[in-house]
């Protein structure tokens, strides 16, 4: 019997007795790999994935099988099968401790003690691999997906009891929409859109041929080189969204316009659907259009969406985090009458249940560093949308809010880079208006008051609810002398927060530089938004 760990640092044992192992990290990382992924993998693909810039892949290649064939192999059977042309590892009498995490056997694991180290390790912790970028998407997403294990492991597994293991919660599941990605012959972009992909929490990938699927990504080649990608709801028979990419080089922006393709279907899915028929994700995926539009009414109906959804499925980390921005919303806006401070310990609660499912979920971590941003905790927000940005590079959420940030800091420059990078990732984003406003503010704390009254003016056309777009436009109108145009601007955002001072906006904008601050407000009164 072969015994192989991959949660912590590898470590292959045979009848026991643990082997010394290859201390070349590619090739113990390739191993986890080819065990995980379950298929056979063409060599052509696995020397892009590990030696891209090396001089010789194949032989690198080559020599890493070299390595691994006398830890795997045994007389009369052959664990690492290869041909000219792929590579697959054979399972077969060899317990592999994720596979049976997978299946709730932890009965094949001895003793609380090392239930407890399971709980505590991370997968393959020793083989992060950052220069090989495609198998680092893939390892996060595979982390991801063995934490979620482990979490539900906490949640059922009672230490020191006999009581067997079996996964899943036992609340209702938020029911994610599942995904099938259906990229015919062409296996690197499949592997790298599967590895990039993965890492949403908007839906789930799911095998060809899942019951119940709800979409289908289809992938294929143009003859420009380029990449066809359209997504079909397989239920109601029709595609929902249909894009040309002029290269198949960066798959980037493509994955998160896919993402924003299926938030948008699901948009449109929920729109009519009764609530007495929603799920926990039905309900969240109304509270995040709500969320989109940034109106007082909107955002308490985004409050009331988030705990029906919490309500059906306490574990939902994501409708936790909703909850929290709701309140966030409602205290930078001074829409409940009480103070900043209040709303925020509100959020902090909510955003402390949700790190507590899940604290690896980008979104979560992203609400985390809001709450230290409007708590005047610049340093420690930019740290968490940091976080966030490397937990999921392509959600271009994670850099927005990161722009926001470098904007409050005076950091214009590094502002507009992050949040235009976000506008190319999705440039049909739901939450397009809220990037345009943080450009306007960032602009506007820095003088740039062209920049600031052109993104200002293009979030409102997206979103004419929008304070934050009326205010910035008033400050870079008064400035640059239009104060007629200015005053009208103001009048616009009085009327969306009747008794708005300047007061306020000083207690609810985490503004650090103290000069740009006083200019930002001199401006706002010279609009016409009174003192106090």
């Amino acid at each position: 019997m072969l015994e192989i760990q991959l949660i912590g640092q590898i470590i292959i044992s045979r009848d026991r007795v643990p082997l010394e192992l290859p201390r070349s990290r590619k090739t113990l990382a390739l191993l986890g790999y080819l065990i995980l992924t379950g298929r056979p993998q063409q060599r052509d693909h696995l020397c892009s994935l590990f030696w891209s810039d090396a001089e010789d892949p194949k032989a690198a290649l080559r020599w890493s099988l070299s390595r691994l064939r006398p830890l795997l192999n045994d007389e009369g059977l052959e664990r690492l099968i290869s041909d000219r042309e792929k590579i697959v590892f054979n399972p077969a009498d060899t317990h592999i401790d994720v596979a049976a995490l997978q299946r709730g056997e932890l009965e094949t694991i001895p003793g609380n003690r090392q239930v407890q180290e399971l709980v505590e390790s991370e997968l393959m912790s020793n083989l992060d691999l950052p220069d090989c970028e495609t198998y680092h998407f893939w390892l996060v997403a595979q982390r991801r997906a063995v934490a979620e294990l482990k979490a539900t492991l906490l949640a059922h597994f009672r230490f020191g009891e006999s009581e067997p293991f079996t996964s899943g919660h036992t609340s209702e599941p938020s029911q994610v929409p599942q995904l099938i990605l259906s990229a015919g012959p062409v296996q690197q972009v499949t592997d790298e859109l599967t590895a990039r992909l993965s890492l949403s929490n908007k839906f789930e990938l799911a095998p060809a041929g899942t019951p119940g699927t709800r979409y289908q990504l289809h992938v294929g080649k143009v003859e420009s080189g380029g990449l066809s990608v359209y997504l079909e709801d397989m239920i109601q028979r029709q595609v929902t969204w249909g894009e040309i990419f002029e290269s198949d080089r960066s798959l980037g922006p493509v994955t998160s316009r896919i993402t924003s393709a299926v938030v948008n279907a699901e948009f449109a899915r929920v729109q009519t659907l009764p609530d007495a028929d929603c799920s926990a994700w039905d309900f969240y995926i109304k509270a995040l259009q709500h969320v989109s539009r940034y109106s007082e009414a909107d955002i308490l109906a985004a409050r009331d969406l988030g705990e029906r959804s919490v309500s059906l499925n306490p574990h939902f980390a994501d409708a936790h985090s909703m909850i929290a921005v709701s309140y966030i919303y409602e205290g930078i806006y001074g829409w409940s009458g009480r103070s900043l401070d209040m709303s925020l310990d509100d959020a902090r609660r909510h955003i402390q249940d949700a790190q507590h499912l899940d604290p690896n979920d980008p979104s979560v971590v992203r609400c985390a560093g809001l709450v230290q941003l409007y708590s005047k905790n610049l340093e420690a927000a930019e740290l968490y949308f940091i976080r966030a940005r490397e937990l999921d590079f392509f959600d271009p959420e994670n850099h927005a809010v990161l722009g926001l940030a470098y904007g409050v800091q005076g950091q214009y420059d590094s502002a507009r880079e992050s949040l235009e990078f976000a506008l190319s990732l999705s440039p049909r984003d739901h939450f397009l208006a809220t990037w345009c406003s943080h450009l306007a503010l960032s602009a506007a704390l820095a003088g740039q008051d062209t920049d600031a009254i052109s993104w200002a003016e293009k979030c409102l056309v997206m979103n004419p609810y929008f304070p934050g777009g009326y205010r910035s436009l008033a400050v870079g109108l008064a400035r640059q002398g239009n104060l007629e145009a200015a005053q009208r601007a103001a009048q616009d955002l009085h009327n969306l927060l009747p008794g708005l001072t300047i007061a306020d906006v000083r207690e609810r904008l985490p503004l650090q530089d103290n000069e740009a601050r006083a200019s930002y407000l001199d401006a706002l009164h010279t609009a016409g938004i009174p003192t106090n």
